[in-house]
């Protein structure tokens, strides 16, 4: 048994000794006086600036995710993994990004994919954009740019890319992606309130919208320059008196609303001169008239041209139409006066059968056509029944059958024949044939066809005695078959001879002639269904000078 002091003297040594000697690295401790430099942590002494479980502090774990974690200086670091990143600067949750798909931080900490109004993918660390903002486009197919046009305002990619906003003969506006018509360009409108189609009417020219749109024009007027005009009647040429046949050159107009006579100036290096038993035709399209043949001082006119009253000069802002040459191809006809003529304006066509020379030695019995548009003459020379040689004949295009009409006239013999003969130009095989229709008239020349418009005229005439005529036949197409009947409207004019008749508008119109006694005559007529005959100018002051006998008439719409 020890004795009690000698345990408290072996007690006390002890505690000098544990006192002056740190236990070891791998010791236990219970405080950190215990394992200074390092620190106690659980109940060991941990050197808390390398140890990854307890770095700078007890139980602070350095992180190894995505990468490896160690503690340097008593502070978590990581060395990441390829293809991850420490973004947050916090090595405890280690690499926590994975740069390969991470949009924010794409191939690199803070690499952001970022264009403007775009979305986007990161796919291998590359910036992928991947679409648009509602109402933005990547028109230029460019990533770095982003989505950089407002699809809802450009005028270029109007509502899509590439979706230009094109107005024709205007200026467009995109609104909310939606293509609409800013402006129209001078003289056109948007009468249709169609996009599609633009400013699609032209305001100078349109009788439904003449100067603006829902501007109708009265029935029967053109629009020109923007204002409504009256329709007129164009003359040219032909003799004042048949017993003195000196031709004019007169180009006169009478207009249909005023019923006013104006003379026409008209400018041009060459003119067609003093002319009569010529054509004269309108051309709407090429706002022109058209002249050709007939008799020019003493001779037949040597056109190998054809002569064109240019009215283009008015719309441009001139003051005169001009006369031109239009040189045509193929052709021409023999020089001739006293032929027939037809006008199918719908394909721009000209028909001219027919005729005589300077001296009435040669009679003609060929068909020839002119192409307007290609200002081409072809000889049309299908078989079939035609009329035979024929000058002062009758002669009309038949709108409503796509055909010409030709009839009477003097035979080769000068003698007033009787008949109608057609000609289809879009028969295959054969063109001509008579026109077999009950009660025609009888045998005379120089009668005249009233307008091309259903039903067909023809008035008046030179009979096989030489009397002057002054009759009105009418042609029907009836179940039974075509007639020929004498009509006879109220108020009708005295019988003449070598009248010119006109039409436009489907309005029929008498002019001039000479009377039995031989005379010439300045009076203007028109026919209609409910009035009958109506004179509606006889000369006056007003009266510029047509020829009255062989003129021409056209009516200019």
């Amino acid at each position: 048994m020890t004795h009690p002091s000698l345990r408290l003297i072996a007690v006390a040594l002890g505690l000098v000794f544990l006192a002056g000697c740190p236990p070891s690295a791998a010791g236990p401790c219970t405080s950190d006086s215990q394992c200074s430099p390092s620190r106690c942590c659980s109940g060991k002494c941990v050197d808390v600036q390398s140890s990854a479980a307890h770095c700078g502090l007890c139980g602070n774990v350095c992180s190894g995710a995505n990468g490896a974690a160690r503690c340097t200086a008593g502070a978590c670091a990581i060395s990441c993994s390829s293809g991850f990143g420490d973004c947050n600067q916090l090595a405890k949750d280690g690499c926590e990004i994975e740069l390969t798909s991470a949009v924010d931080h794409c191939g690199g900490c803070g690499t952001a994919c970022q264009s403007a109004n775009a979305s986007h993918v990161c796919e291998r660390s590359q910036c992928l954009q991947s679409g648009c903002k509602s109402g933005f486009g990547d028109c230029n197919g460019t990533d770095t740019d982003g989505c950089e046009v407002d699809l809802k305002s450009a005028i270029d990619h109007c509502g899509g890319c590439g979706k230009k906003c094109a107005i024709a003969d205007g200026v467009g506006l995109c609104t909310q992606s939606t293509c609409t018509v800013a402006a129209c360009n001078l003289g056109f409108g948007d009468c249709d309130l169609a996009t599609a189609t633009g400013c699609e009417t032209d305001l100078t020219t349109t009788v439904a919208h003449c100067g603006g749109c829902g501007l109708a024009c009265g029935a029967g007027y053109r629009c020109k320059a923007s204002k409504c005009v009256a329709p007129e009647l164009l003359f040219y040429g032909g003799v004042i008196n048949i017993q003195s046949p000196l031709a004019t050159n007169v180009v006169s107009s009478f207009n249909l609303d005023t019923h006013a006579w104006s003379a026409v100036s008209t400018t041009g290096i060459e003119t067609p001169g003093n002319r009569f038993g010529h054509l004269a035709v309108w051309d709407s399209v090429g706002n022109q008239m058209l002249v050709w043949g007939g008799y020019f001082s003493g001779n037949v006119a040597a056109d190998t041209f054809l002569w064109a009253l240019d009215f283009g000069a008015q719309a441009d802002g001139g003051t005169s139409p001009i006369w031109k040459k239009r040189v045509t191809t193929g052709g021409p006809p023999t020089n001739r006066g006293l032929f027939g003529w037809a006008w199918d304006k719908a394909t721009r066509t000209l028909f001219v059968y027919g005729g005589t020379d300077a001296d009435n030695n040669v009679v003609y019995d060929d068909l020839w056509q002119l192409d307007v548009a290609r200002l081409k003459w072809t000889q049309r020379t299908e078989p079939g029944s035609p009329p035979g040689g024929r000058y002062q004949p009758s002669m009309v295009w038949d709108s409503s059958r796509a055909r010409v009409v030709v009839g009477q006239g003097l035979d080769d013999n000068f003698i007033p024949t009787a008949g109608f003969y057609a000609f289809d130009p879009a028969a295959d095989g054969g063109g001509w044939s008579p026109l077999v229709a009950s009660g025609a008239p009888t045998e005379r020349a120089a009668a005249a066809f009233l307008g091309a418009a259903l039903p067909l005229q023809v008035w008046g005439g030179i009979d096989d005695f030489g009397d002057i005529l002054g009759d009105l036949y009418q042609l029907d197409e009836l179940d039974g078959g075509a007639q020929w009947t004498r009509v006879l409207p109220d108020n009708p004019p005295v019988e003449r001879g070598f009248p010119t008749a006109a039409g436009v508008l489907d309005r029929r119109f008498l002019f001039g002639g000479f009377t039995p006694a031989g005379g010439g005559l300045s009076e203007l007529w028109e026919l209609s269904e409910d009035a009958g005959w109506t004179l509606i100018a006889d000369g006056g002051i007003n009266f510029v000078h047509p020829g009255t006998v062989f003129s021409t008439a056209v009516g200019r719409e």
